[in-house]
């Protein structure tokens, strides 16, 4: 991986408020009460994905 994302910030998607300057390492496990947020936070990944996808297909030169 080139590029890794090492910091995360949230506002407002879901349950997460607020989550500034996350940081991230090469193993992050989520611990937490049912209905906490942990598939929410797994789903900001999703759209980053899907973000990416979505550019890459418009502009395949950004890589």
């Amino acid at each position: 991986m080139s590029n890794p994302l090492d910091k995360l910030t949230i506002n407002s998607f879901k349950s997460i408020q607020s989550l500034p300057d996350f940081k991230l390492g090469r193993l992050n496990v989520l611990i937490g009460a049912n209905g906490s947020g942990k598939s929410n936070f797994i789903a900001i990944f999703r759209l980053l994905q899907a973000m990416l996808i979505i550019l890459d297909s418009i502009n395949p030169d950004l890589r």
